[in-house]
């Protein structure tokens, strides 16, 4: 998350032309004291985290059967794509505290992998 935080901060700074809401300049990340450091980690695990609802019979119902559906879709598309290559297939709600079910014909850890390398090429982490 450090590393997330470092960039946040340093976004933050270029958009505001390097200068506090006062006009003063803003520090390097390196300069900050930890405990500033710490609060920067803090937020964007804020802005990223959302809390888990409780699962209701009826939400099992609806995600075992999303689940159902895009393994069915997950199959076609092995089908569909050359030997030796992999897809990761990521159903899900729009909004927050949806269902969200996942595929994929790999490892998990080379899911995990190709997932981080994809969100780093977007920035996102």
């Amino acid at each position: 998350m450090s590393e997330q935080a470092r960039r946040g901060y340093e976004g933050y700074a270029e958009s505001t032309g390097g200068k506090t809401f006062d006009g003063r300049d803003i520090p390097k990340w390196s300069e900050l004291p930890p405990r500033i450091q710490g609060a920067w980690r803090a937020a964007i695990v804020a802005a990223v985290d959302t809390e888990p609802k409780k699962e209701t019979l009826t939400d099992l119902q609806v995600r075992l059967l999303d689940e159902t559906q895009t393994a069915k879709v997950a199959r076609e598309l092995t089908k569909m794509l050359p030997p030796g290559r992999g897809f990761i297939l990521l159903t899900f709600d729009f909004g927050p505290g949806g269902n969200l079910a996942y595929v994929s014909n790999g490892e998990r850890d080379d899911a995990i992998r190709a997932l981080r390398e994809w969100l780093q090429r977007q920035v996102a982490l």
